[in-house]
């Protein structure tokens, strides 16, 4: 909702500025000569500044240092290398995916029995095969 609501009180903005000569347009036409006196004045302290372009080169420093002072991605790597090697070591023993896809097959074989059925007794088909409801 909210770019929508953005450009929709957009067009109606520029509307009234454009077109109400009365007080909703000098109001309208007001705000935005002070929204462009904003913006302009930021982009001038931001050219004086370079805050964001500072700010941003501060961060990477610091970023930096930390990780040659306390090796950080390679820290990260070594423990998510062990936990993968435990993962699979635990896998190997107990073999949950190959339960899990054996559930999910269960499952699926079941629902499909299950909506043939319904399906059959929609249709009048009083009989269901036992075997096929003790899936």
């Amino acid at each position: 909702a909210g770019p929508a609501v953005s450009v929709v009180t957009a067009a109606g903005a520029a509307y009234a500025a454009s077109s109400d000569q009365g007080c909703l347009g000098n109001a309208t036409r007001s705000t935005g000569e002070a929204v462009l006196g904003i913006k302009n004045k930021a982009a001038e302290w931001e050219e004086r500044h370079r805050f964001i372009g500072n700010t941003a080169e501060a961060a990477k420093s610091k970023v930096t240092e930390w990780e040659d002072k306390h090796h950080y991605a390679e820290a990260v790597t070594t423990v998510a290398k062990n936990k993968w090697e435990q993962v699979e070591r635990y896998e190997e023993s107990h073999h949950v995916l190959e339960r899990i896809k054996d559930f999910a097959e269960h499952v699926y074989h079941s629902m499909v029995v299950w909506s043939d059925n319904a399906l059959k007794r929609c249709r009048g088909f009083e009989e269901v095969a036992e075997d096929e409801t003790a899936t």
